[in-house]
């Protein structure tokens, strides 16, 4: 009877631990507002976007004007994803591949991958990645902005067989470059230091890049107990509404720094 008893305890204690490392190969959707909708991996069907949500390999997520989520890829939400209005990505958890940005804006702040990791945004024209830092990505689809507000990120053009070119070309902090489709990066380009402290705000980081525990994005590492997120902390639905009024995603310009992103 003991014998059976320590099996079972046994038992549980595996399939527990199964768990904890199954939501770690996942991701955890943090915070949303507005219209953003989910298609799980293998459905056709959207859902609407709920806290707390799993995305698995293949999810795809679609956010709509004046809308965003954050999700996490990790259980102390420590690396997470920004994703902006108008932008569709799929989570790809394809070794060091992690998002497919197939149009729009995400940020990325990552503070702690495992050693040796690496972690990826693909779009339609480049690769850009690092294993610690901070970066704005956007595409059309055609051309492909990468800009930094945290250490050095690497970015490579794509072929047109869908392979990574060899070449890295390196962003550092403050700068950013262009990638047309099927091209080598552009050369880089000093980003706007009001620019960057707008990226920086998008998580809360101070002038030195750091997270201000009091008005940062997060107060600490647990995301489901410090989500900040309160009607105070932002602006009414209504004030959103009609400064997007003007904006639309498919009439972006170039300024000289990227596509203007709306807020």
């Amino acid at each position: 009877m003991k014998k059976l008893l320590l099996l079972l305890v046994c038992l549980a204690l595996s399939i527990g631990l199964t768990s904890a490392y199954a939501l770690d190969e996942k991701v955890v959707v943090v915070s949303h507002d507005g219209d953003v909708k989910v298609i799980p991996a293998g459905q056709a069907q959207a859902i609407a976007c709920q806290n707390g949500m799993l995305l698995k390999e293949g999810s795809r997520v679609i956010t709509g004007k004046a809308s965003y989520v954050t999700i996490a890829f990790d259980k102390a939400g420590r690396n997470l994803v920004k994703i902006k209005e108008n932008t569709e990505v799929v989570i790809k958890l394809d070794g060091s591949d992690k998002i497919e940005l197939v149009d729009g804006v995400v940020f990325a702040l990552l503070q702690k991958l495992d050693r040796g990791e690496t972690f990826r945004v693909r779009t339609p024209c480049a690769v850009c990645g690092a294993r610690g830092t901070a970066w704005m990505t956007e595409t059309n689809g055609l051309v492909t902005y990468v800009g930094v507000f945290g250490s050095n990120v690497f970015a490579s053009g794509i072929n047109k067989d869908g392979s990574v070119m060899e070449k890295k070309y390196w962003v550092k902090n403050g700068y950013q470059r262009m990638i047309e489709k099927f091209k080598d990066p552009g050369d880089e380009k000093k980003v706007p230091e009001d620019t960057l402290k707008k990226w920086k705000k998008e998580f809360g980081l101070g002038e030195k890049g750091r997270k201000d525990k009091e008005k940062g994005f997060w107060g600490g590492t647990n995301y489901r107990e410090k989500q900040i997120n309160t009607l105070e902390d932002r602006k009414s639905r209504e004030e959103v509404e009609e400064e997007q009024e003007e904006k639309d995603k498919h009439n972006r310009k170039y300024t000289g720094y990227g596509f203007t992103t709306g807020t």
